[in-house]
């Protein structure tokens, strides 16, 4: 059983926006780096805090951005009989 990434060429529909679906593995780093700004925020300083929230977003919306480019240059194009997998 494999876990289903957003590039998953099985799992990607049409989507009209402009930024595609997150990869879960994206959130893995993405939520204990919030959490780190939301302690840093209240406890350190507002200033380097809201700077991390702001790397958090950056690397989710880059993330939503290449999974949006990847679903418009290969999610529509047809899979060759060469390159799938044989049964035996």
């Amino acid at each position: 059983m494999s876990i289903p990434v957003a590039r998953d060429q099985g799992s990607s529909r049409p989507n009209p926006s402009f930024f595609g679906s997150i990869d879960p593995f994206c959130w893995i780093m993405v939520i204990p780096l919030l959490l780190v700004a939301v302690f840093t925020t209240l406890e350190v300083s507002l200033p380097v805090g809201l700077g991390l929230v702001a790397l958090g977003v950056v690397v989710l919306l880059v993330d939503a951005t290449i999974n949006w480019r990847w679903y418009r240059t290969w999610g529509n194009k047809p899979v060759s009989r060469d390159s799938r997998p044989r049964k035996r």
